[in-house]
């Protein structure tokens, strides 16, 4: 037998009685969070879930949808290995989540984006990638659905090649704060993107190369830790650019390689070598200074 505290009870009846979609749900969050007179209750939350998925409450149906297909399923992507029990909660999951889907919940389209993407759960589709991500993307401030259409069209998986129109996805995302699509930003802005039609007439370039650009967004992505941006940074201030875009600077070269230090990665054991070489980069610089002082007459050696 379920007891409610005092606080739960006026809640949850008020709830029902209002019969609130939006009151049901936010019952569901206290009760997950275990807010001060709220304790945490699973089954509850579960019942709340249920009910409110009946009455076509989107977010409700891709909470459930995620419950069913817990961390412990969605790391093991091959069908073939899960139990009857868990192909059951598969079968649950994706129903509830082309439920959500259908009523326009943008996590939800998102979520089944990704699955035929990987191919979690699923034959990897990127037509049906493409298809659920174009819906989740509708949401202007949904900045990882945006990421990942950007993905559908810089790969041509699902739609037809367009690295244009990649970037400008990855430029509303950016704008919003994820930093890997700061990173891509900056990779455009470095390279620049090629017009495919150049020849039949037009500019060169779709996207101008300006590095100074670049350096704006790979400064975001960094300072939010993405490793990627911190690295090529660090090797850009390292040495510099022959063109004179990037001045060296060897103390911000080991700023933002020791940043990749933060996280155990492929990105880290390459910091580490760049370490290295910021070492004797450091060294000489410090040579060449003695050199100069010795010559102005700036260090001198007293003899007792």
């Amino acid at each position: 037998m379920v007891t409610l505290t005092l606080v739960q009870k006026p809640l949850l009846n008020f709830c029902i009685i209002l019969r609130s979609r939006i009151l049901g749900f936010s019952m569901v969050t206290m009760l997950a969070k275990g807010l001060p007179g709220v304790r945490k209750d699973e089954k509850k939350i579960l019942e709340l879930l249920n009910t409110l998925s009946l009455k076509n409450h989107g977010p409700s149906k891709y909470v459930l949808a995620l419950k069913y297909l817990d961390n412990n399923i969605m790391d093991n992507k091959n069908i073939k290995t899960f139990s009857e029990d868990e192909k059951v909660k598969i079968e649950k999951g994706i129903a509830l989540l082309e439920e959500a889907a259908a009523l326009g919940y943008a996590q939800a389209c998102a979520q089944l984006g990704h699955m035929y993407q990987k191919g979690i759960f699923v034959e990897e589709n990127v037509n049906k990638a493409f298809h659920y991500l174009t819906l989740a993307a509708k949401d202007e401030d949904f900045s990882e659905a945006q990421f990942l259409l950007g993905n559908c069209y810089n790969y041509g998986a699902g739609a037809k090649k367009d690295l244009l129109k990649a970037h400008e996805l990855y430029l509303k995302a950016a704008t919003r704060g994820l930093s890997v699509a700061q990173h891509n930003v900056a990779l455009s802005f470095e390279k620049g993107i090629k017009n495919p039609s150049f020849q039949e007439g037009g500019p060169e370039y779709l996207i101008e190369k300006e590095m100074w650009k670049a350096v704006e967004y790979y400064t975001l992505a960094a300072e939010q830790g993405f490793q990627l941006s911190c690295l090529n940074l660090g090797k850009h201030y390292l040495y510099g650019l022959k063109d004179g875009s990037i001045k060296q600077d060897v103390k911000l070269a080991r700023k933002f390689f020791e940043r990749c230090l933060a996280v155990d990665s492929e990105f880290k054991v390459q910091a580490e070598l760049y370490l290295e070489d910021v070492k004797e980069v450091e060294k000489s610089q410090e040579n060449s200074k003695f050199s100069r002082e010795i010559k102005s007459g700036e260090r001198f050696c007293v003899i007792i």
